[in-house]
């Protein structure tokens, strides 16, 4: 199967040197980093070290973080002026994208920087790149091998075969998924474009209409209904663990989950074992294949009140790419276009057997601003809500027909009030 499609044109340094005269003799001397992570000199050691053994003229990087709300935390910073020379890009500046300009440097033209990596929209104003991905991160089914295996089950490719393979889990004793609903119902938003494709959002949009049958909002609706009026989710998905969820997929109790391949890591080691637990995409085909949906992880970019603009983008750069290695140590990929070739063995299947689909539509800016303006009109920002308000009508024998409809209703006046 193919890879993430395109040609990586591997420069010097792509983002230090994008319109200027940088050199190598350039990255030198010391920047400070400031991330969420409070164990950021451990986690990112290797990077660390990695990064001066390539650019020895560079003495020291310092680390930065809070054991608190990063967003609050940073957004404070950022207002004084003195936020370190990288940093994780808030959540709230990545829904502002006109403010990019006014904390964060440019790592270069939009366009150009596309050719190399992926996801370069997702902090991008008037054609700029102002931060990347640190990782992509697949999500969609983690599953225990030895439960399917056990259960004479495959890996399901449609709701159809999910449904009979967990009849046979069930039958065989153990839960089929453990649904965390109450705590991530925003995993199922990354998992649109696998039941609707990543232009669904202009399909959406052309159709007018969210609910009716067929279209991705309905498709993920009817399955996560269907799991938990036929008893194959956790007994109360209103009051569901995500630490419970873990251990009990790695001791066998839990088929699967639905989880980014972040946790993997952390699951594998509960379980003891890389091959018991495994990533495969959400169980649907679109296009007559299936797609292993890859997202970001958290955005980096510089700060443009850096003292070190030309080491702080260098870092930036290393740090992404499957160099530094870090992707594969957070379960995930590097953001770049046709990279990856020597991804760890227990990752690499992941991209080497299913074509790759983004968790985020493709779309430009104004059809996407007329999308979430819809979706805010109909009190359903995502996928998230709506799921959030099906937990109760399927756990209390609710009329699911009657949901659907006042949904479409909710969706369809929207799209007439923004006509």
């Amino acid at each position: 199967m193919k890879k993430l499609s395109g040609l990586l044109l591997l420069s010097l340094i792509i983002f230090a040197g994008c319109g200027t005269d940088t050199t190598t003799e350039d990255i030198s001397g010391e920047i400070t980093v400031v991330t969420s992570y409070t164990d950021a000199e451990d986690k990112f050691a290797d990077v660390e070290a990695g990064f001066i053994e390539k650019y020895p003229e560079v003495t020291d990087i310092k680390w930065e973080s809070t054991a608190g709300d990063y967003d609050e935390y940073i957004t404070t910073r950022m207002t004084s002026g003195d936020y370190g020379d990288v940093l994780l890009v808030p959540f709230s500046l990545t829904r502002s994208l006109d403010q990019l300009p006014e904390f964060m440097e440019s790592l270069g033209n939009e366009e150009e920087l596309s050719k190399d990596w992926t996801f370069t929209d997702q902090a991008a104003y008037e054609g700029q790149t102002y931060a990347m991905p640190i990782s992509l991160n697949s999500l969609g089914m983690m599953y225990n091998t030895e439960v399917f295996e056990n259960a004479g089950a495959s890996v399901p490719t449609s709701s159809e075969e999910l449904y009979d393979a967990c009849a046979a889990i069930e039958d065989n004793g153990q839960t089929c998924m453990y649904s965390n609903l109450n705590n991530l119902p925003m995993l199922w938003s990354g998992g649109v474009t696998s039941y609707g494709g990543e232009g669904y959002v202009d399909d959406m949009l052309a159709a007018g209409t969210a609910f009716e049958e067929g279209q991705p909002y309905r498709q993920i609706l009817d399955l996560i209904y269907t799991m938990i009026t036929s008893g194959y989710t956790e007994a109360d998905p209103m009051t569901g663990d995500i630490m419970t969820s873990m251990q009990q997929l790695a001791s066998g109790e839990v088929g699967f989950i639905i989880m980014g391949s972040q946790s993997l890591a952390d699951a594998q080691a509960m379980a003891g074992s890389e091959e018991t637990i495994k990533m495969a995409p959400f169980p649907v085909s679109f296009d007559g294949e299936q797609h292993m949906p890859l997202g970001p992880d958290e955005l980096i970019g510089v700060s443009n009140k850096s003292d070190n603009i030309a080491t702080s983008k260098a870092f930036v750069e290393y740090l992404v790419s499957s160099e530094s290695g870090f992707a594969y140590s957070n379960g995930g990929f590097a953001p770049e276009v046709d990279g990856n070739k020597d991804a760890p063995e227990n990752l690499a299947y992941q991209i080497e057997d299913y074509d790759t689909y983004r968790t985020i539509a493709t779309a430009d800016s104004e059809t996407v601003a007329e999308f979430n303006q819809i979706g805010n009109d109909a009190n359903m920002p995502s996928i998230s809500t709506p799921i959030t308000e099906l937990i109760e009508v399927a756990t209390n024998d609710g009329d699911y027909d009657q949901f659907i409809a006042d949904l479409e209703t909710r969706w369809e006046d929207a799209v007439a009030k923004n006509a």
